[in-house]
Formats: structure tokens, sequence, C-alpha cells
């Protein structure tokens, strides 16, 4: 709007027959230009609370909201308020719901109208069946689990190519559970990382953007992890190999709504006491396992993720993998580019966990 408002007073500016006049190109758009504006529209696109800006007489006889499970009640009430005839929502209530940062609010806010009208009232609803995104192996575990069995896919494996530089263990199933027992997590004041994850999730980008002749381009990667210190440390690393930038990567509430050729996905816990936190939420495991395309690797401490229910169903159902045979096998190794620095890194990192440390070892940092 601001820019449809800017062009609106460049033109009444071109047209004014007084030159003496000044008139503002910027600045809020005033009532009577935001009509003119609008009543040139056959269709407008706004945020929920955008349309708040509207005069509240202006009414719509169809209104579409996208993303409908991830609105606040208060917030989408802003242009229910508008409707004349007809309302559509669009979203998807087995995923991510409103992200909520204030715990007290969270009880009265996280629980969308979306959801809400699932299932609390009797109305018409369609679900959306079939899939384009996911090679249809991808899909078989969230269709079970989380969508009742009844998601289709309209996609063909030879449609989703598996990257050729990692040789997974099942040639038709593009997936692989990495168990990264050797790992450990740490807390540094009230987030988590783990630095062992971190090599492995590296080592497979390096592998994946070789220096001579990449079939991938870093934007076909994306890296998901729950932590945002794990996010910080990945891109850390990154930053000190030979690898081009613009892999993207960004904790799960970052990358709903988003996809990749090849997900990369490093789930960070590894404790004695088998605790895994927020991973225990089904929702959070469906957008985690739904935003690969071709291929997704996932890194993680199997004993600790052993103690869910379902992410115990998950690993039993896909092919697993230790780290050790991950490197030796199925990173192609003419791809890696050899650096000195990565090398010795690499013999320090596992020097570090194989001396004294106990396995799902925890240490705190201070902040």
């Amino acid at each position: 709007m601001p820019t449809q408002i800017e062009l609106l007073r460049r033109e009444k500016q071109r047209s004014n027959v007084n030159p003496t006049e000044n008139r503002t190109l910027f600045g809020p758009g005033k009532p009577k230009e935001i009509r003119e504006i609008i009543s040139k529209c056959q269709i407008l696109c706004m945020t929920c609370s955008g349309v708040g800006i509207l005069e509240p007489s202006l009414k719509f006889p169809f209104i579409l909201i996208d993303e409908a499970s991830q609105v606040t009640e208060p917030n989408i009430l802003i242009p229910l308020v508008r409707i004349t005839d007809q309302i559509v929502l669009v979203g998807d209530q087995k995923q991510l719901p409103p992200i909520i940062k204030m715990a007290e609010a969270k009880p009265l806010l996280e629980r969308s109208f979306f959801q809400r009208l699932l299932e609390n009232l009797n109305i018409n609803s369609i679900m959306l069946d079939t899939q384009y995104r996911m090679h249809p192996a991808l899909i078989d575990f969230p269709s079970k689990v989380f969508y009742n069995d009844l998601l289709k896919t309209g996609i063909k494996p030879e449609q989703r190519p598996t990257p050729q530089e990692i040789n997974f263990i099942n040639k038709q199933i593009p997936l692989m559970f990495v168990d990264v027992d050797e790992g450990y997590e740490r807390i540094h004041g009230s987030n988590i990382f783990n630095k062992e994850e971190v090599e492995l999730v590296c080592k497979t980008i390096q592998t994946l953007l070789p220096t001579r002749q990449p079939n991938l381009s870093p934007m076909d990667i994306g890296v998901i992890t729950p932590y945002a210190r794990q996010v910080k440390e990945i891109v850390e690393r990154l930053s000190t190999m030979k690898v081009p930038k613009g892999v993207e990567i960004r904790t799960v509430d970052g990358f709903q709504g988003r996809e990749k050729n090849v997900i990369l996905i490093s789930l960070v816990r590894s404790n004695e006491d088998s605790e895994i936190g927020f991973l225990t939420n089904e929702q959070r495991m469906n957008v985690l396992l739904t935003r690969a395309k071709c291929a997704m690797i996932v890194f993680g401490n199997k004993r600790t993720l052993m103690s869910s229910d379902v992410w115990k169903l998950w690993i039993e159902g896909v092919p697993n993998v230790t780290s050790a045979r991950f490197l030796n096998e199925c990173l192609t190794k003419q791809n890696q580019i050899t650096d000195q620095h990565q090398s010795s890194s690499t013999k320090e990192a596992r020097s570090c966990t194989n001396k004294n440390k106990p396995r799902n070892y925890r240490k705190t940092y201070s902040k």
C-alpha cells in the first residue's frame, strides 16, 4: 500500500496545475487516497492486521485467508468483521500453531480460530489430499501418523531425483537416520547445541556442494534444527569451510511453509535422561519431516530419541546408519574438498569426543 500511495501522489503532482503547492510523496495514506486505490482493484492482498488501516465501512464479498492455522484469534477477527458473503480459510492444523512468545498468553492464543472451527463446529471442510512436493517414499510416515493415511502423492519418484553425491543405504528411499551416538548436547544459557552434529551436517553440505561441477546449488539445500543456538553453530562452522554461500539454515518455526530439494535435520538432543524437550510435539515433528522434495537426512542420538513413542516409530521405519558408517560409506569422497583446516578440526573434534567423555554427556556453559 505505501508504494501505491506514493505512485498516486506522484501522478497527482505531475498533473497539478498549481506548481507552487507542495505535496509530500511519503507518509501514511489518507482515507480518500486509500479509497481511490482500492476502487481500482479487483483483488486486494493484505495481512490480517493490515486490513485494520481500511475504513470501517469498507466490506468485502469474499475473503480468503491463507495459513489460517497460524493466525491468532484476535488477529483473524480484523478481516472477519468485513465479510458480506463468503470466507475461505486455508491451513493445516496438523502443523505449527500461532507462535506466542509470552508464556502467560499461550493458553489463550496458541489455539487458532481455524482449529477451533474444525474441532467445535460442524462446518464443511475439504482436505487437500494430494501432495506435489515430496518424493513418494518421504510421505509415507507423515501420511500414516499425522493424516490418518489419507495423503496421496501426485509425484513420481523419477520427478524427484536422488542426489548422486550421497550413497543412500536403500537406493529406493532417499532418506536416512544417522545415529550420532558419540555426540552429546551442551547447554549455553537457556539454549542447547551439539557440536558433533554440527560437524556431520557441515561435512554433508561440503559433499553436496563440491568445488567442481556441482549438481546442486546452495539454494537447493536447507538445514533445520529445533534450537537457535544450533543454527548459530552451523552458520559459524560453515563460514570456516570452503563451501558456497546460500544454504538456508533455520529453526523449525522459521521453515514452516518452506521447501528445499535436500533437507538436513539436526535434532541436537543427546543425554542420559532421555529428555527431548519440545521434540515430543507432533506438530513440530510434522513440519520437520515434510520440507524435503528429493532427499532427507536426519542426525540425532537414537538412544535419547527412542524415549518418545512417535520418534521410536519413525526411527524403526527408516534406514538407519551409524555416524562412522555415514562418513565412510555414504559421503562420496571424491566430491569432498580436501582442506587442511577441515581435516585438522575434524581430528580435534573426534579426539575430544573420545577422551574420557561419557556418552550423552551434558555440559553447562554460562551466558
